[in-house]
């Protein structure tokens, strides 16, 4: 999911917001510039491309079970964000590996 600039820095003021005391928003407001919102937009941004990455090794490993396990990998993905490490494929569907 992409986070334009704009969307980041609104992000950004809107939980600054939600997460502070008024005495300290107060605070933030009068000496926060700019440059230092920049610095986290810029530090948010980089947790960003590192995040897509992991999501692309994980939807990598979903394909990688698929072809193990004989399940659809979109199916994998679906059941995994729905139940997180809960869930399990099913028994007796995996495909058995040379040698075994």
């Amino acid at each position: 999911m992409k986070i334009t600039k704009s969307q980041l820095k609104q992000i950004i003021k809107e939980e600054l917001g939600q997460a502070m005391t008024d005495r300290t928003v107060v605070w933030v407001n009068e000496n926060l510039d700019t440059k230092s919102v920049d610095l986290i937009v810029k530090k948010l941004e980089e947790m960003s491309a590192k995040l897509n990455k992991l999501f692309d090794i994980d939807t990598s490993i979903d394909y990688l079970a698929a072809a193990i396990t004989n399940e659809d990998p979109i199916n994998i993905g679906i059941a995994q964000a729905a139940l997180g490490r809960a869930y399990r494929p099913p028994q007796g569907n995996s495909t058995k590996l040379r040698g075994d």
